[in-house]
């Protein structure tokens, strides 16, 4: 295996990455529902679901 080949393999890595990193940010946001309401269950307090909310940033605008 060249240098070459494993350097242009490398670089090739980074846009890839970047897109696919992109693609499930883009379906994560666009995908119908509360992905709190899901992965908390039916028996959470409004309470609950705002402390969430709040711990993983879902409560705040995307910056742009």
């Amino acid at each position: 295996m060249s240098w070459s080949f494993l350097l242009r393999r490398l670089l090739l890595a980074i846009p890839t990455l970047f897109g696919v990193a992109a693609i499930v940010f883009v379906l994560l946001r666009v995908v119908p529902g509360d992905p709190i309401a899901m992965l908390i269950g039916p028996g959470a307090t409004d309470a609950d679901i705002a402390a969430l909310r709040r711990l993983y940033g879902l409560d705040e605008s995307i910056a742009l």
